[in-house]
């Protein structure tokens, strides 16, 4: 059985520096009340006040260099998760761990959110480009939805060629199957990412 590790929150000074950008520092802190500023290239990209919020995870869990810097702005209360430890740990403070689980699903979420919002302005984009340049619009389903997993990154052309080969074989059986489910068969997207397609397709109004 692993030795039990205690965790205490620590005063910081107003300028000390938890983490510097390109460190192999593993340490996880948790803000308990004050003010933190995250630094990339020496340019500041967030302020951190909420009580509770995590630093420096993805450094730890990933085993990666820092990706930033992380600066006390004022006299702050901060619990610092030894990275040597962080298993254990994650381990044996459940509140901790349910915590950890909930701000990576959150961000993973926005950064979804993000992306999804981002292709959806390339594909309006192109769509405007396409006006422009007369060309025809396609309208049906089967196309824009292919159009859209291609755009989207989540398959190729190759692999749509490979699903709709299978639709034909499929049909002649007597079976109609569309091309995304097809290629969720396949194991070359996810139901989510289905999913996150049909969002797009609804959202951009075609």
């Amino acid at each position: 059985m692993s030795e039990r590790v205690v965790i205490q929150p620590k005063q910081y000074a107003s300028g000390s520096v938890l983490f510097k950008q390109g460190d192999a520092s593993r340490d996880v802190y948790i803000l308990q009340g004050g003010k933190l500023g995250i630094y990339v290239d020496e340019v500041e990209v967030a302020i951190i006040t909420e009580k509770g919020s995590f630093v420096g995870e993805s450094a730890a869990l990933l085993e990666e260099p820092r990706n930033a810097t992380c600066i006390v702005l004022m006299d702050s209360v901060v619990t610092d998760l030894p990275g040597k430890y962080l298993d254990n740990i994650l381990q044996q403070h459940a509140g901790i761990a349910s915590q950890l689980i909930k701000v990576l699903a959150k961000r993973l979420r926005m950064t979804t959110k993000n992306f999804t919002s981002m292709q959806k302005n390339v594909i309006h984009l192109k769509k405007e480009m396409n006006k422009m340049r007369k060309l025809p619009e396609k309208t049906g389903t089967y196309d824009v939805i292919t159009d859209l997993l291609v755009e989207m990154n989540y398959v190729t052309e190759s692999e749509i060629e490979r699903a709709r080969k299978k639709h034909e074989a499929m049909l002649a059986t007597g079976v109609d199957k569309n091309i995304p489910n097809i290629l969720v068969e396949m194991g070359i997207i996810t139901m989510y990412q289905m999913i996150e397609v049909m969002k797009v397709q609804r959202e951009i109004g075609s």
